[in-house]
């Protein structure tokens, strides 16, 4: 029989290891390499010095597609990125309180870009942490057990760098995607603050952030038919500022100089982020099976100006614009007109007018997300289950 085998007694020997302890000694090398990495990950845990309730989470954010572990930070970073972009845009808008969106978002893409981001990594030894390489147990040796050398290894990974099997290959971008996983794995775990205190520790907000925004205006400069219009948009948004200027702000026009206050573009800056922070992470509790991509596209689906544009007409933003603008004024009675039609030039205003009501309830709410997504959620109900879902 094929299946048979033979031995001859006088030259085999018996020994003395059960075959089930034989066959656990095989699992050996992959128990210690996952130990090793969950060590690293409680130390990091433990550097930091943040509150974290389970290190799952944090455990997936050190993993690369590369590493093969069963979990990876896709999802995560996806997440980091539109909370560093929100927290950093509260951070320039609180600091800069006289620059204009040009000058903010050119602020704010220095601070976000990955090539910062990357540096990060480097300054503070995140590059050290990554898991990137898969587990090979068949390459796996004893700690300072010394490896024969060998030609040729083909179960050499690509990501093993030549120079030992101490160093890996890692990408800036795959560092800086590192730094977004981490920050959304802490805001995921334990919250808001522990997130931006994160966000704080790593140099990317300064130590002032959580402080109240504090603006006093007594006398907007407004008419009675104006006060009139803001009047309704509050009611309408089922909110009651605390501070009305933040309202006034968010529905003037640069054309509009008539008010003591700044344009819209502030509020729109600080919205964008807001609203993409918001939207993404409801869809990261919503659809916890979603890839990255899905949640890319999920986001594009919701967060452009087409379908901001289309919101800020339904609510009738457009009557409380303030402006002294006739060829915008020409802009959006044609968009509307031609709303029902597949080909429309709509005005960005219109889009960026919704952006900066969002800026508004956030600031005049003293940075409250909760707020902000208690107010707006009913209104973007209807379009996500129809669009983005």
């Amino acid at each position: 029989s094929s299946s048979s085998l033979f031995l001859i007694p006088d030259i085999c020997k018996v020994l003395p290891i059960p075959m089930e302890l034989y066959r656990l000694a095989y699992l050996m090398p992959s128990l210690i390499q996952r130990l090793d990495r969950y060590l690293i990950v409680n130390q990091f845990k433990n550097r930091m010095n943040l509150p974290i309730s389970h290190n799952q989470t944090l455990f997936s954010a050190f993993c690369s597609c590369s590493a093969h572990e069963g979990s990876n930070y896709e999802r995560l970073e996806n997440l980091g990125d539109s909370f560093i972009k929100f927290a950093v845009s509260i951070d320039i808008f609180r600091k800069y309180p006289n620059l204009d969106e040009g000058g903010m978002t050119y602020h704010r893409g220095k601070i976000i870009c990955n090539k910062n981001l990357y540096e990060i990594s480097i300054k503070k030894n995140f590059d050290s942490l990554m898991f990137v390489n898969a587990f090979n147990p068949k390459s796996w040796y004893p700690p300072k057990h010394k490896k024969k050398s060998k030609k040729s290894d083909s179960s050499i990974s690509l990501y093993q760098s030549t120079k030992g099997p101490l160093w890996r290959v890692i990408s800036k971008k795959t560092l800086a995607d590192f730094i977004e996983s981490l920050t959304a794995a802490y805001y995921v775990e334990s919250g808001l603050n522990t997130a931006i205190k994160f966000c704080h520790m790593i140099g990317l907000i300064s130590e002032n952030t959580n402080q109240c925004f504090k603006t006093s205006h007594n006398n907007l400069g407004l008419n009675e038919e104006s006060l009139d219009k803001l009047r309704l948009a509050q009611s309408k948004l089922h909110y009651h500022f605390k501070n009305r200027l933040y309202l006034v702000e968010a529905f003037t026009h640069a054309s509009y100089t008539t008010v003591i206050t700044h344009n819209y573009e502030r509020l729109e800056f600080l919205g964008d982020a807001t609203l993409d922070w918001i939207l993404q992470r409801f869809f990261f509790l919503t659809y916890p099976s979603a890839s990255a991509a899905e949640l890319s596209e999920l986001r594009q689906a919701a967060v452009n100006n087409e379908s901001l544009a289309r919101l800020s007409i339904g609510l009738g933003y457009h009557y409380y614009l303030m402006h002294h603008s006739v060829n915008l004024q020409n802009e959006i009675t044609m968009y509307i007109d031609m709303l029902e039609k597949k080909k429309t030039i709509r005005p960005k205003v219109l889009g960026d007018l919704f952006e900066a009501v969002i800026g508004a309830v956030l600031v005049d709410s003293n940075y409250n997300v909760t707020t902000v997504w208690r107010v707006f959620r009913p209104l973007l109900s209807d379009f996500l289950d129809k669009h983005a879902s």
